[in-house]
């Protein structure tokens, strides 16, 4: 069902004042394509997009009458999804940066004898694998 402006108008009323749950359901499911798909290229996970939307669909809720006050609801939800988007990757993606002197290389063996070994066997083992092919292949 697509709505128009006056319908998320009467929806946000409707929410805000009577706390009605079909409105807040029927607003809900309006925006979670576009707003999923808003949230998507920032938090790269179609989960974390699904829990960034829930999460800001719950503080709508939770605006209570303060809801009234939104002018422009689709604009305030796709700056919340931006802004909750943002503070996902800020919170989970964690990269950590380690410096190339810190690396203990004491378990790194040289070529040992068994190496050499290994490594002439697996490659007989390629180059009869590949004899064995049909002419065409």
């Amino acid at each position: 069902m697509n709505l128009t402006n006056n319908d998320i108008i009467q929806l946000q009323h409707n929410i805000a004042i009577d706390r009605n749950t079909h409105s807040y359901r029927e607003l809900f499911n309006h925006f979670y394509a576009p707003l999923i798909k808003f949230s998507l290229p920032i938090v790269k996970s179609k989960e974390a997009a699904e829990e960034v939307y829930s999460d800001v669909m719950l503080n709508i809720w939770n605006l209570g009458n303060g809801l009234n006050n939104i002018i422009n609801l689709k604009a305030y939800l796709f700056r919340s999804i931006k802004n909750a988007s943002l503070s996902y990757i800020s919170k989970y993606n964690t990269t950590t940066y380690i410096d190339i002197d810190s690396i203990d290389l004491d378990f790194i063996q040289l070529n040992t004898g068994m190496d050499d070994i290994l490594y002439a066997e697996f490659n007989k083992q390629v180059y009869l694998s590949v004899k064995s092919l049909p002419p065409k292949c």
